[in-house]
């Protein structure tokens, strides 16, 4: 059943705010927090207008009528205060329980059309998070890449597909958020493939390098790539010559940051060699799988987060400077490194997850993983 709002209960979940913004439903999303936390992290068409304001001057706030209005903040709080303000004006406006924490739980599954005969792939987006993973399904079997922290997403489209996972890959030690990639092998019984020059500190994974393929059907693989630059370890995954799952290395319209781990300048010239020696001689027709995307990409419910290579590096021309030129650029366009960044790193380095409460309050905010340069 399609979720509609209760004008007598003054809240919704995000999974119903999720379902009518993929309905396409007229929704008036109200963002009632500071303009420094609105210009860092935002649900795309949402308006700012500060608590301080609401209360202080209900009356002046820009809200419609002929539309259901929600109310947000980074947890409820505030935005609780700000529906009971405007439900006193007659304005029917809704809270988004568990505010902008919460909308970063929510997932949203699209198909990718990739053109090989018997495999699907499914992309898996957290729209609050920017995050991007991917599930292959290849007969009865089924392959998952860089899974977040709430597993039962990919148990669940796997079963929906009478698929069983048998492997989970990450393509580099994560910096932005929780991965999921060792509970999910756990849970499923599936192989974990991690990068053998990524510093993880647990044991009982398969360490995997360039040229490692694991055969999905009918003579279709993933090869490793390695594509060193946003992590030293950083391995990009080619499904045959469809597609590129290329991790944090590049994005649909930027490129990888080099400056998560020690030796920025290091790792911004590997970077370099990654694009100009290994991605740019791939055929520009594979579709580009990146996992995450920013605000500069617009988010459109039901179309899956991708590109041509040939489009993605054409739109580059940072990468068409000299090894010199595009050290410096890069370094000096380096943004606001992503929150909590270095815990994170740690417990994907252990892989000891904390609960999920406290995941979400370390993930909250934007990813910050990219570095843009426009055409």
């Amino acid at each position: 059943m399609s979720f509609v709002p209760d004008p007598s209960r003054p809240e919704v979940r995000p999974d119903d705010l999720r379902e009518m913004l993929s309905r396409g439903d007229p929704v008036f999303i109200l963002d009632v927090r500071t303009p420094e936390e609105f210009a860092g992290w935002h649900i795309p068409g949402a308006v700012n207008v500060p608590i301080d304001r609401v209360e202080a001057d209900p009356d002046s706030v820009p809200v419609p009528t002929d539309r259901p209005v929600v109310a947000v903040c980074a947890h409820g709080n505030r935005s609780a205060r700000a529906t009971a303000v405007l439900r006193t004006r007659g304005i029917e406006v809704w809270n988004l329980v568990g505010g902008m924490v919460g909308w970063n739980g929510v997932y949203e599954a699209v198909i990718v059309p990739v053109g090989l005969p018997g495999v699907e792939v499914v992309q898996v987006r957290r729209p609050g998070k920017g995050c991007l993973s991917y599930l292959i399904r290849a007969g009865s079997a089924a392959v998952v890449v860089c899974p977040t922290v709430h597993v039962d997403e990919f148990i669940r489209l796997a079963a929906e597909r009478e698929a069983r996972i048998v492997a989970v890959l990450d393509t580099h030690l994560h910096a932005d958020h929780v991965s999921g990639a060792r509970e999910l092998a756990a849970r499923t019984g599936a192989a974990l493939l991690l990068s053998r020059l990524e510093p993880y500190e647990f044991d009982g994974f398969v360490p995997i390098d360039d040229g490692f393929e694991l055969p999905l059907a009918d003579g279709v693989s993933l090869g490793a790539i390695l594509t060193p630059g946003h992590t030293p370890g950083s391995i990009t995954f080619r499904l045959g010559d469809a597609a590129l799952f290329t991790g944090d290395t590049l994005f649909v319209e930027s490129i990888g940051r080099p400056d998560l781990r020690d030796s920025a300048e290091a790792q911004a010239r590997q970077l370099y060699r990654t694009y100009t020696e290994r991605l740019s001689s791939l055929p520009a027709d594979m579709l580009v799988l990146p996992a995450h995307f920013g605000e500069a990409v617009p988010y459109r419910w039901g179309e899956p987060v991708a590109d041509r290579l040939g489009a993605v590096l054409e739109r580059l021309p940072i990468i068409r400077l000299t090894e010199s030129e595009f050290v410096r650029e890069v370094l000096a366009r380096l943004p606001e490194q992503p929150p909590n960044f270095r815990t994170i790193q740690g417990i994907n380095r252990t892989g000891v997850v904390p609960e999920l409460s406290q995941v979400a309050e370390l993930e909250a905010g934007p990813n910050r993983c990219a570095v843009r340069f426009g055409a």
